[in-house]
């Protein structure tokens, strides 16, 4: 049983319980992590020429850090950043803040998670979150909702990593049974997280 195995720490959605440094700290080196890659260099990879959806970019840290320190190992990247909380000030600040370039853009619009996605049918062939989808989502209905969207917005041959996702919490064969996508579960293990992994 995955309760049993060490190093593993179960996400209950319906607490409110975050390690706030975690949270944050969404970097390269944090985020591949978390996603369950063995090193930045296989997360980039994962991303590299995609066009990549990183649902709850908080301050933009991911997105800088690709800019800073790993442009010349994303090739044609598009990523778009998307916060569903920049009714916050220091996260609209730091949106409308990010550097022109070539690479990443920012969602600058609230985003209900209960709603539609703000994009076409097969926008995206990797869609990421750390520590931000389960905030959003807290029951069975929210889920669906997101997952059937996420399905829409995707192309075939996609991945998406959503993390942290604990299998206890939810009946994700008959949620995710109504989608085209598949998925599993991998373990985190340098965070002790598990991540959903869902493709088509």
């Amino acid at each position: 049983m995955v309760e049993n195995q060490p190093n593993y720490t179960p996400f209950n959605p319906h607490e409110k319980k975050f390690d706030w440094i975690i949270c944050t700290d969404r970097d390269v080196e944090s985020v591949r992590k978390n996603l369950a890659f063995e090193s930045p260099e296989e997360f980039l990879s994962w991303i590299k020429d995609k066009r990549v959806l990183n649902m709850g970019a908080g301050m933009l840290k991911l997105e800088k850090d690709i800019l800073s320190s790993y442009v010349d190992k994303v090739g044609n990247l598009q990523m778009v950043a998307m916060e569903p909380k920049l009714s916050r000030k220091h996260h609209r600040e730091r949106h409308t803040a990010l550097p022109e370039n070539q690479h990443i853009s920012s969602v600058a619009a609230v985003w209900d998670i209960k709603l539609a996605l703000p994009f076409a049918d097969g926008s995206f062939d990797r869609i990421l979150s750390t520590w931000a989808f389960p905030y959003y989502v807290k029951n069975s209905e929210t889920l669906k909702n997101v997952l059937s969207e996420i399905d829409r917005i995707t192309t075939p041959g996609c991945e998406v990593r959503l993390s942290p996702v604990s299998r206890e919490f939810f009946d994700f064969d008959t949620i995710i049974g109504g989608t085209n996508l598949k998925y599993k579960f991998v373990r985190a293990h340098e965070s002790r997280v598990d991540v959903l992994v869902l493709y088509k």
